[in-house]
């Protein structure tokens, strides 16, 4: 079906087999998802230079060559999900100079390299989501100067190196979650001094270390959720002076030190719950001297020490010690934090809330502190 009025060309789901031939050259937009198209042999949408977008989701398509898209000038958006790509040949995108959105996902690709984003000097956002990529080999980005947004998530990555990333200058978004990667070389990021959001979640990143966050000068959100760390080193993050929000929760945390959160001076909300924490150090908060939300509940932590949270900001923080509800939770020596009912009525304490329910801690009735533990403290 052509609709003139707006230059847009659609079949979707009629079972075609290959791509119609009687697409009109004025066409802007061209919509073919859910047919069996088996592959696209070169030059097959050669008459269609005015051609803007793309759509070719839910096909059969197992084969692009360097040809396939000759002739797109003007194609800005490529949509190429669920198919069934295994490779991306060396310069199969280099007619799509001014393609600002591609999206690969949920095919079979398994490899990639350099020579697969040739040309692709406009790129915008590139979306390899759902994959079998193994590994991300040194300049494979390399030509994608342009790169806003990097979706490689739920791939089989294990390996990073420290040119995996090259030429992601103005890169503000990298998504790897829900991979293998089991380290952070030293400087494995150090190209990426544009990144705001780093997402890493769901990987089996066991060991991290100063070196792991280098040249992340713009960071503003950290992701580590449900990884295999156990340990926090002095000044790990201590790259990250940007850094708004980290989430290191669903680890297995051990153990942090008085400078595990060192040089973090703009962090706002910090994230250690569902952890091994059986003990915080002094002051081990010290230098999150913007720090407003902190979640530490499901851990084995039974008692708080009055000078945790001595150097707050001057606005109220926001606690939260247990989930309502939740088997897995701190066992409080109740009597031991009492001094924070001190800290609730001046002010300096607030407790978090998730899904609508209170987050105290488990020393709490409908609201009030224990009167027996607590009757001699804060007034």
């Amino acid at each position: 079906m052509y609709d003139a009025q707006n230059r847009n060309f659609t079949r979707t789901w009629y079972d075609l087999a290959e791509v119609p031939k009687d697409i009109p050259g004025e066409t802007a937009w061209v919509g073919l998802q859910g047919n069996q198209i088996l592959s696209l042999p070169g030059g097959v949408f050669k008459h269609l230079s005015h051609l803007e977008g793309l759509d070719l989701i839910h096909n059969q398509i197992s084969k692009i060559t360097t040809d396939s898209f000759a002739g797109l000038k003007s194609l800005k958006s490529l949509d190429l999900s669920q198919n069934l790509l295994r490779s991306l040949p060396e310069g199969v995108f280099r007619h799509l100079r001014q393609c600002r959105l591609l999206v690969l996902e949920d095919n079979h690709i398994s490899n990639i390299t350099a020579g697969s984003f040739s040309g692709l000097q406009s790129l915008h956002v590139l979306s390899l989501w759902g994959n079998l990529i193994s590994s991300l080999s040194e300049g494979v980005f390399s030509h994608l100067t342009q790169c806003y947004h990097l979706f490689l998530a739920l791939n089989r990555i294990s390996n990073i190196t420290a040119g995996s990333f090259t030429g992601l200058k103005s890169l503000p978004l990298l998504f790897l979650g829900g991979n293998l990667v089991n380290s952070l070389p030293e400087g494995v990021f150090r190209h990426l001094t544009q990144c705001k959001n780093l997402q890493l979640q769901g990987n089996k990143i066991s060991n991290i270390t100063v070196g792991s966050f280098t040249g992340l000068k713009s960071l503003n959100t950290l992701n580590l959720r449900q990884n295999l760390i156990t340990y926090l080193p002095i000044g790990v993050f201590s790259h990250l002076s940007q850094c708004k929000i980290l989430n290191v929760e669903a680890n297995g945390i051990r153990t942090i030190t008085a400078g595990s959160f060192a040089g973090v001076l703009n962090l706002v909300e910090l994230y250690l719950a569902w952890n091994s924490l059986t003990t915080l150090p002094h002051r081990v908060f010290d230098d999150l001297v913007s720090l407003k939300v902190i979640e530490l509940f499901a851990n084995n932590l039974t008692s708080l020490s009055p000078d945790i949270f001595i150097n707050l900001p001057q606005s109220p923080l926001v606690l939260q010690l247990s989930f309502p509800g939740l088997g897995q939770m701190n066992q409080w020596n109740c009597s031991s934090l009492c001094w924070l009912k001190h800290e609730e009525q001046c002010g300096s304490i607030t407790w978090n809330q998730r899904h609508g329910k209170s987050g105290h801690v488990i020393c709490f009735s409908s609201g009030s502190w224990n009167s027996f533990l607590c009757a001699d403290q804060g007034g």
